[in-house]
């Protein structure tokens, strides 16, 4: 967490957020601090986008205030656009298919451009060529695309 993220938040570093601190009530007057709704949170949750929750007990499920931090810093970056979000999607889904979940769960999550470009690579040495080729490119238009 940067110390940037930290002032413009100015939660606690450590501890447990539940949902509604995350996504917001607004009966209850709690502001959001991720702006989306219930169902597209759990989706997020289930694919990847968003942390994964612990379980404090059987019916509370919390999510670590660092994961939290992480994830306003990687929204705020700018991202990427639509149709590198859909070629990334179809990586992810070819390197499923071939058995590499691990890093299909990787790309799914990585959007910087360095980490794309780093992720490249490791996939090349796992022997996914087109995918690693692929994922290569993406990153360089990304690259080009902030220093403009």
């Amino acid at each position: 967490m940067t110390k940037a993220t930290q002032e413009k938040y100015p939660l606690p570093q450590t501890g447990f957020f539940r949902l509604p601190q995350i996504i917001g009530d607004c009966r209850k007057g709690i502001a959001p601090l991720i702006p989306v709704g219930r169902t597209t949170w759990w989706n997020g949750v289930k694919s990847g986008i968003y942390p994964k929750p612990i379980k404090l007990g059987p019916r509370i499920t919390a999510w670590r205030v660092e994961d939290i931090y992480d994830l306003i810093e990687r929204v705020e970056q700018p991202g990427l656009d639509r149709l590198a979000q859909a070629a990334l999607k179809d990586i992810a889904d070819s390197l499923r298919e071939k058995g590499a979940g691990h890093l299909a769960d990787i790309v799914s999550i990585n959007n910087s451009s360095k980490e794309l470009a780093n992720l490249a690579r490791e996939i090349e040495l796992g022997g996914y060529h087109k995918e690693a080729t692929a994922l290569a490119n993406i990153a360089s238009d990304y690259q080009q695309s902030i220093r403009l």
